[in-house]
Formats: structure tokens, C-alpha cells, sequence
């Protein structure tokens, strides 16, 4: 999933911000690869509310949430990491437990099971 350079850069980063906005098109981050990316290399992560991005990341758990456009609450955020290494290790080590749900095969069981779903009702 992960190349060795991208993995070689988050692993020595403290903490990984990502603002997804949705385009003009609608266009937007669905999945949140880039976070589970990071996540996987023990980095935390701070993401805003938009998207996908919840499903792999959750408020005080997996990650920091702030609300998109909240540049003010990205800062919080850094300086709240900063000022507390106990939250920064244990989402750390959550984020973790989290990537672990998020496999190829369980996703694609996941889809599997949602599409038998779909069709078993129609």
C-alpha cells in the first residue's frame, strides 16, 4: 500500500495536517488513504471534518477533527500535540489499532457485502 520513500518521510514527521476541500466540480477526499497512509507510519494525524475522513479517523481516538476552513483550530490543534505527549503517544498507538481494520480484503469484503445487500433487496 505504502512506498518505502512516502513511508520514510511520514515516519520521521511528528504530525500530519491534511485540509481536504471539496472542488467546484464536488469533487473530494472519500476514503482518507492519505491519513491511513500516515497512520500506518505512527504519525498523527489532524483532519478536518469533510469527506470520508471519519470513517478512518476519530476525534480524540485515531486523530484530531477540526472543522474545514478552520485554520485556527489546525494551530489548537498542533499546539494542544505539542503541550501533551500522553494524547500524542495514545493516538499514536490508536491510530494504529485503526489501520489494521482498513486491509484490502477487509474492504473488499466490505463491498462484497454491501453490493450482496443491495441486490438481495432489489
Amino acid at each position: 500500500m505504502l512506498g518505502d520513500h512516502v513511508l520514510s518521510v511520514l515516519e520521521v514527521a511528528d504530525i500530519f495536517i491534511e485540509s481536504p476541500k471539496q472542488l467546484l466540480g464536488g469533487a473530494m477526499e472519500l476514503k482518507g488513504l492519505t491519513f491511513l497512509e500516515a497512520m500506518t507510519a505512527g504519525t498523527v494525524v489532524i483532519a478536518t471534518t469533510s469527506g470520508g475522513i471519519e470513517d478512518s479517523v476519530t476525534h480524540q481516538e485515531s486523530g484530531i477533527l477540526v472543522p474545514e476552513d478552520s485554520s485556527g483550530a489546525i494551530a489548537e490543534s498542533v499546539l494542544q500535540l505539542e503541550n501533551d505527549s500522553t494524547l500524542k503517544d495514545y493516538l499514536e498507538t490508536q491510530a494504529k489499532k485503526v489501520v489494521s481494520r482498513f486491509t484490502r480484503e477487509k474492504s473488499a469484503s466490505s463491498f462484497s457485502n454491501l453490493f450482496e445487500g443491495q441486490i438481495s433487496n432489489n
